[in-house]
């Protein structure tokens, strides 16, 4: 959410937040969101780890508001993250000790939204696991 408030500031003229600035904080979500992607199983989990453990959906949270600022990493189309947090969604809520949380942020997307037009994709860890050629993966470059 710090991207948020950088993007607020940015629009008053207000360059960086102590030394961070808007764009290493996008460049640093866009690794961020990269990594969620990869996470997830092809049977749609992922690990519990961090804010996993308590939010659940909220782990993806940059991942939406990188779609709906049309801000996806290279690598991640819109159809592989709507498929990859589709999975983990339906996944989840099978298990009906799962509480909701604030990981639905994509449907404040409207409905013409490549996040929602675009074709379903795999994700990463289910392209590796069906043989398929995946991106290297490699350091935050700034």
């Amino acid at each position: 959410m710090m991207w948020e408030e950088l993007a607020v500031l940015k629009d008053c003229k207000i360059t960086s937040r102590g030394t961070a600035t808007f764009e290493e904080v996008t460049m640093r979500m866009q690794r961020y969101a990269s990594i969620l992607e990869r996470l997830v199983s092809p049977e749609g989990t992922f690990p519990v780890f961090g804010r996993s453990i308590t939010y659940r959906l909220g782990v993806f949270q940059p991942l939406a508001l990188l779609a709906w600022k049309e801000k996806l990493p290279e690598g991640v189309t819109n159809g592989q993250a709507r498929a990859v947090m589709s999975v983990c969604m339906k996944r989840l809520f099978a298990n009906d000790s799962i509480f909701n949380s604030a990981g639905f942020l994509q449907l404040g997307l409207p409905s013409n939204h490549p996040f929602w037009t675009d074709k379903a994709q795999n994700w990463t860890s289910k392209k590796a696991w069906n043989g398929q050629s995946i991106p290297r993966d490699h350091a935050l470059k700034k």
